[in-house]
Order: structure tokens, then C-alpha cells, then sequence
């Protein structure tokens, strides 16, 4: 990849979307309970209503738990595609990074409380992110290389 490959593959579209992505993160995350709190509610009811076979059996701090690594996959995505091939691996880090800040600046938030679970599961959900990423340019790769069949 040359220079000017790598300098396009950050820049227009894809900063766009790790700027929105972020200001999503830090928004539902850093604003006062009292005004996510509803979207946090109707988030839960419609984890309850659609995934019902799937989360019935869990508890309330398992779906908690299992939302804050779905919201961070995003992240994840846009991330190591950004970081491309080679540096992938550094989009889960950043997620822990981002992860551990939020968390830190939870704590002068009214209502919101710090939780290193949190952390945990946020940065699971930006390696996930970051492998899916990483396994669809495998695929890719692998279908480039396979002759077309007759």
C-alpha cells in the first residue's frame, strides 16, 4: 500500500463514521441517568421482547452486560478498519482505552456509576467488531486467491 492509499483510507467517510460512532458511545454513556434512563429502559424491554428465547434465561446484569459489548462493536469495526490489515489488533485497545476513559469520567457524572465490568465487556465487544472485520478480509483474501471454478 502506498502512501497515498493509507492516507485515503483514513481520511473522508470512514473518520466520519468513527466521529459519529464515538459521539453515540459517549452520549449514552457519559449523559446524566436521568436522560438515559428511558432509552435504557426501552433498549432492555426490546432485548426482552425480540430476543425473548435468548435472554430469558439470563439475568438483568447478563443482558446489561451482553448490551454494553453489542454497543461497542461499532467501535470495534470502524476501528480496525481504519487501523487496516496489518494493525487491526489495535482497535480492541483503543476500545479498552475509550472504555476505561468513559468509566473514569462516569464517576463525576450525577447518577452514573463507574463499573469495571463495564470495561470488561465494552472492550469484548470492540474485539469482536475488530474480528469480524479481520475475518471478512480473510474471506476476501481467500476468495482472491481461489481460481474460478469452470
Amino acid at each position: 500500500m502506498t502512501r497515498s492509499q493509507a492516507a485515503s483510507s483514513v481520511s473522508g467517510p470512514r473518520v466520519v463514521v468513527v466521529l459519529i460512532t464515538v459521539v453515540v458511545l459517549l452520549a449514552l454513556t457519559l449523559m446524566p441517568r436521568q436522560f438515559v434512563a428511558p432509552l435504557r429502559g426501552a433498549v432492555m424491554h426490546l432485548a426482552y421482547a425480540f430476543a425473548e428465547p435468548t435472554v430469558s434465561g439470563m439475568s438483568f446484569v447478563q443482558v446489561e452486560s451482553t448490551l454494553n459489548a453489542l454497543v461497542f462493536i461499532p467501535l470495534g469495526v470502524v476501528l480496525a478498519m481504519i487501523f487496516g490489515r496489518k494493525l487491526w489488533f489495535l482497535a480492541p485497545i483503543f476500545a479498552l482505552g475509550i472504555s476505561f476513559t468513559v468509566e473514569y469520567m462516569q464517576a463525576r457524572v450525577p447518577g452514573r456509576v463507574p463499573d469495571i465490568n463495564d470495561i470488561v465487556w465494552n472492550t469484548i465487544g470492540g474485539l469482536i467488531g475488530a474480528c469480524i472485520v479481520t475475518a471478512i478480509r480473510w474471506l476476501r483474501a481467500a476468495n482472491a486467491d481461489t481460481p474460478p471454478k469452470p
